[in-house]
């Protein structure tokens, strides 16, 4: 399941807490483009963390706990001298996945922004009926 989200992720750590799947992984990237200027950088500042809901496995909700890197910018002319890696499967500061929010925008097109809300925290995500609108107004 990580590997289809994206191939450089590696499993650390697997752990189930009051019904939630929490996968600890880490980007096995060593050489990112900086997204603001596209010059190649190798040099890492500093780790973080970041916490991303994915689609369920099984009866369990999925948390993502990714360690990211955050590198400085090579390039003396670019504007910024720090970035976070990006990942292909969730936006720069989403808390959920791109398939999780298509799962939410399908069940919201279907029913009331509240009966989606009780459908999709019951085994997908904690959300609320805002956020499945605004959701479905940005598609």
């Amino acid at each position: 399941m990580i590997r289809e989200l994206d191939k450089q992720l590696t499993v650390i750590k697997k752990e189930i807490k009051e019904n939630v799947l929490h996968i600890s992984c880490e980007r096995k990237s060593e050489i990112t483009e900086c997204p603001y200027c596209g010059v190649r950088s190798v040099k890492i500042h500093s780790k973080y963390k970041r916490e991303i809901t994915d689609l369920p496995i099984a009866q369990y909700k999925v948390k993502l706990i990714i360690e990211l890197k955050k590198y400085s910018c090579e390039n003396s002319e670019c504007g910024h001298k720090r970035f976070a890696e990006r990942l292909p499967f969730a936006g720069e500061r989403s808390k959920r996945t791109y398939r999780l929010d298509e799962y939410i925008r399908e069940i919201g097109m279907r029913n009331s922004s509240v009966a989606a809300e009780k459908i999709i925290r019951k085994t997908h995500a904690d959300i609320s009926w805002k956020t499945i609108l605004r959701l479905i107004k940005k598609s």
